[in-house]
């Protein structure tokens, strides 16, 4: 009788320890709401939210020589990209036009991208016919995030309030905190190649160092709807070859969202609908879960099998088929990790050495594009 009145006492502590630990951030996030992190954190999840909207972004990144000999003669080169387009998260779509306007092009010179679920398809300006190129968003839009950026921000402060386009528009300055970004960004490719089923469990990613040594600033304009109109982050990466480093200027403006969907529930107002968005939340990182599933199920089953063993371990038959399952568990399972771990060191391999190809290629053709103009040739002079 004990035994069942602690069973069932304990079935009645598990759920709301289960809704303590599901609620006990919402509490602290009502309590910091006020704050400017707390607004700013809001207004990311919100564009989670909402999922739907519209982009226009502006990338200009000027490569500045280092006080190297190799690099006497040579000035800054600065390159500019527009971009825009539409996401659509729930349908796991996205639209987007690329186009150079630093050298006259328009949206209407533009390159024609687009991801339908794991595909990415192409089209040049002058093409009929849509081509399937490789997955183009971890270059483009880091995560299919565009507020990533604020995964790294720090120092947040809110500035003036001012109308802007008839609304009412709060700034909010931030430092960018390269460490911060970089862990975000690992986190996102892990759960980007586990869903594709290209990382092994048995290995983790690194921060890339560039995120590492990365510093910057950043501005989010804020709605009054809650919802960014401009975000724009200056970032200063480290030094590379021949001591050269790189800044970027990036403008992401906003419109077009899901209001209906981005007006998040709050715990205190709609607990019901609170729970539920955080449960939607864990299920957007599935591959994640799906790993951790996975290992579960490994764990349980190595369980089972000692309590067989411990329950009819005297049983030879059971014994040994234990013992043999044992066996194959311990000697197939790093097997067949080790030949994963060994297929994505050889994938990982064939992109740094073609992204290390690209970039020897540019330089050189920097470098060519530097020999021209200090040649001091002149056409009308008889040499």
């Amino acid at each position: 009788m004990k035994k069942n009145r602690v069973r069932w006492i304990g079935l009645a502590v598990l759920p709301l320890v289960a809704i303590l630990l599901l609620t006990s951030e919402g509490v602290l996030d009502s309590a910091n709401a006020s704050s400017p992190s707390g607004t700013v954190q809001r207004v990311w999840r919100n564009v989670q939210d909402s999922g739907i909207y519209d982009f226009q972004t502006e990338i200009t990144e000027v490569t500045h020589p280092g006080p190297a000999l190799a690099n006497v003669g040579r000035s800054s080169v600065e390159e500019t990209l527009s971009l825009s387009g539409h996401v659509d998260l729930p349908a796991e779509s996205l639209e987007m036009s690329l186009w150079d306007a630093a050298s006259g092009q328009g949206p209407g010179d533009a390159l024609r991208m687009r991801m339908e679920g794991e595909r990415a398809y192409g089209r040049c300006p002058t093409c009929d016919d849509w081509q399937e190129i490789d997955d183009f968003r971890g270059a483009l839009l880091p995560g299919s995030d565009l507020m990533v950026y604020l995964a790294g921000a720090k120092e947040i402060a809110e500035q003036e309030t001012e109308s802007l386009l008839g609304m009412r528009v709060t700034r909010y300055t931030f430092e960018v905190d390269g460490p911060a970004f970089g862990e975000q960004m690992r986190r996102q490719m892990e759960d980007y190649l586990r869903e594709r089923g290209e990382l092994p469990g048995i290995i983790t990613l690194d921060v890339a160092r560039q995120y590492v040594d990365m510093v910057g600033q950043g501005e989010l304009w804020i709605t009054e709807d809650d919802l960014p109109l401009r975000l724009a982050v200056h970032l200063e990466f480290p030094t590379g070859t021949n001591d050269d480093w790189i800044e970027a200027q990036i403008r992401h403006d906003f419109s077009h969202f899901d209001l209906q969907s981005a007006q998040a529930p709050r715990l205190l107002d709609d607990p019901a609908g609170w729970i539920t968005a955080r449960l939607d939340g864990l299920a957007s990182h599935a591959g994640t879960w799906r790993q951790a599933g996975m290992d579960a199920l490994g764990l349980m089953a190595a369980a089972a099998l000692l309590a067989l063993l411990v329950r009819y371990g005297r049983l030879r038959r059971v014994r040994n088929a234990v013992i043999l399952a044992l066996v194959l568990i311990m000697v197939i399972s790093p097997l067949l990790q080790s030949q994963q771990a060994a297929a994505f060191g050889d994938r990982q391999g064939a992109r740094a050495a073609e992204a290390e190809a690209q970039q020897r290629e540019e330089a050189a053709v920097r470098d060519y594009q530097d020999l021209l103009a200090n040649a001091g040739w002149n056409p009308n002079l008889d040499p």
